[in-house]
């Protein structure tokens, strides 16, 4: 399912970085940076110190509070030493946990899955402040565009989209609709064949149909349609002319991909013998 846009997000970027976490609410970008010790500062885009003062304690951690006015909506929690995990952000409604990883060298995110991962603020073209187009098609296709350049000649492999897929894109997620979603296909059957099987197949594959549509276009122009085989010929050109067009938005499945290339394969028989009845 696509999804629902939040209107007017408050929180629009988080990263986790290798001495902290950054994130920007309100037009405000802050970063919690916080040593082996726990100690923890706040800073603001200039690298200025931001002001925060303890607003409680429990047997797991302090929670502090930033003083500027228009960050009074987040609370930053500091686990206490014997913890696994360091530390916590609660901003609005939705809480956030974070451990630093020793092999990576920078600090996880605890997701919805019950694993540790980075959060980061996905690349995005063409669809960027868009995202809502297309029922939510916008957010995946701006996402889904900046991969190509990862798969110019080889593919990621067949139904291998949700592994390649930025999942760690978070909150752009969240306010896009998709949240509580593993996003699992493009939906766009064009940019489907040139992430999984790579630019240049994509490439062969417009071609060749772009050849069959001049094709189509040549004989069936210019026909009298006398024959039935011409008749047949038309309806699976224009057959295939729509699936095409409703590839822009939809990807190919399993249960109609073989149908469909049993239609194309059809209607290259039909070109054939109208065209060779017509040179005779």
């Amino acid at each position: 399912a696509l999804g629902a846009v939040t209107p007017n997000p408050t929180l629009t970027q988080m990263d986790t970085l290798s001495d902290g976490v950054s994130f920007t609410y309100n037009g405000n970008y802050v970063k919690v940076t916080m040593d082996k010790e726990r100690n923890f500062t706040l800073s603001d885009a200039n690298g200025l110190n931001l002001e925060y003062e303890l607003a409680g304690e429990d047997e797991e951690a302090k929670i502090y509070v930033p003083k500027d006015s228009g960050l009074d909506e987040i609370n930053v929690g500091i686990f206490s030493p014997d913890q696994e995990l360091d530390f916590y952000l609660v901003i609005e409604d939705s809480f956030y946990v974070f451990m630093y990883d020793e092999e990576s060298k920078a600090y996880l995110y605890y997701n919805r899955y019950g694993r540790f991962s980075p959060i980061k603020t996905a690349d995005s073209v063409i669809f960027t402040g868009r995202e809502a187009f297309g029922s939510g098609r916008g957010y995946i296709w701006s996402r889904t565009l900046p991969l190509l350049k990862d798969y110019l000649f080889l593919g990621s492999g067949a139904d291998s989209f949700v592994q390649v897929f930025p999942q760690y894109d978070y909150i752009a997620m969240k306010n896009f609709g998709f949240g509580e979603q593993l996003i699992t296909k493009p939906h766009c059957i064009y940019l489907q064949i040139g992430v999984q099987t790579g630019v240049l197949s994509l490439i062969a594959y417009l071609v060749f149909f772009a050849i069959y549509a001049i094709q189509s276009l040549i004989i069936y122009f210019k026909n009298d349609y006398h024959s039935p085989i011409a008749i047949v010929g038309v309806a699976l050109f224009m057959g295939i002319a729509a699936y095409m067009l409703g590839g822009v938005s939809n990807d190919s499945i399993i249960c109609i991909a073989p149908v469909f290339w049993v239609i194309v394969g059809l209607g290259l028989l039909c070109n054939h013998m109208v065209k060779t009845a017509d040179q005779k």
